[in-house]
């Protein structure tokens, strides 16, 4: 694995990522999609992840005294896939509100996950999911069927283009506020705004419950890199190289998001990290160059790649 910011396919493909950034916007996603489909991420199933990221909400709630059976839920960031509402269907919510700022969804993506759910009998790995409703997602799988299909089998209210901060919902109408390796994607002032609505629509005992992934996305490909290979390059640099629609990261270690939720009133009831301290020696070495803005950090924050926060709205933040 390289030390610094020497490796070669990340920087490829950035690159096709900023050169299909600059098209014209259904083009570039067009293109996009298809560097993914043949090269990239829309390949193969992510079923295994979705599958953690479910059983950890359910746990995440039941330690907090709550159920995901009958909840409602918001889920910030739908991305491609619908699988994660649809796992928290087969868990027992009444109803999943998706919202992404763009129109990402693809039925071909979200069919490899689906069908990989009830090829493989993934299920029977958590006893909590409903067998009613995998039985009856099973037999939609095996009919044409459509997007529109999907969602209402499973209580799904897809909403894009549509902004987290901004809700059309009431006021204190929601269970669960959840999210799935997205607010790395958002900037800091836009993150405060989606947990000041969070705090809006959620019940008094709701939850904001998100997975954050701290680490440099390129090294999920690119394995001559480390998962902290970004931090050597300043914002400016890092800008030019990733500064676009497809892998904008705010690079927000998890020691800057404890004040962000302070500052929307939100208690952290639950700050659940996983570091990789193997990589304290990496930040040791001369060659590994360390951009300013992470000099004066403590190195286990720079270290920690995932973090589970759990937290709840102090008071309602209606406006």
């Amino acid at each position: 694995m390289s030390d610094g910011s020497s490796g070669v396919r990340w920087r490829v493909k950035a690159f096709a990522q900023r050169t299909a950034a600059r098209l014209p916007s259904p083009l570039a996603h067009a293109c996009y999609y298809a560097l993914q489909r043949a090269t990239g991420s829309f390949r193969h199933h992510q079923l295994g992840a979705y599958l953690r990221a479910a059983e950890a909400l359910d746990r995440h709630v039941r330690g907090q005294g709550g159920e995901i059976t009958g909840a409602d839920v918001v889920e910030v960031g739908t991305g491609r896939r619908l699988t994660l509402p649809v796992l928290l269907w087969l868990l027992g919510a009444r109803r999943v509100v998706t919202v992404d700022l763009h129109r990402y969804l693809r039925q071909s993506v979200c069919a490899l996950d689906l069908h990989a759910l009830v090829a493989n009998g993934a299920i029977g790995g958590a006893p909590r999911m409903r067998r009613e409703r995998l039985l009856a997602l099973r037999d939609l799988l095996t009919r044409r069927w459509s997007l529109a299909d999907l969602a209402d089998l499973c209580s799904i209210d897809y909403r894009a283009p549509a902004d987290a901060a901004k809700l059309d919902l009431p006021d204190a109408s929601v269970d669960y506020h959840v999210s799935f390796t997205v607010f790395e994607h958002i900037p800091g002032p836009s993150l405060r705004a989606i947990l000041l609505e969070a705090g809006r629509v959620l019940r008094p005992r709701g939850l904001a419950i998100h997975l954050i992934d701290h680490s440099d996305h390129f090294s999920h490909s690119d394995l001559s890199i480390s998962a902290i290979n970004f931090l050597q390059f300043e914002d400016a640099e890092w800008a030019r190289l990733a500064d676009n629609v497809f892998m904008y990261s705010n690079r927000m270690r998890v020691d800057d998001y404890v004040p962000l939720y302070a500052s929307v009133n939100h208690e952290i009831v639950l700050a659940a990290s996983e570091r990789d301290l193997s990589l304290l020696a990496q930040l040791r070495r001369p060659s590994f160059h360390l951009a300013s803005r992470f000099r004066n950090k403590d190195p286990e924050s720079l270290v920690t790649l995932a973090t589970w926060f759990v937290s709840r709205p102090r008071n309602p933040q209606v406006h």
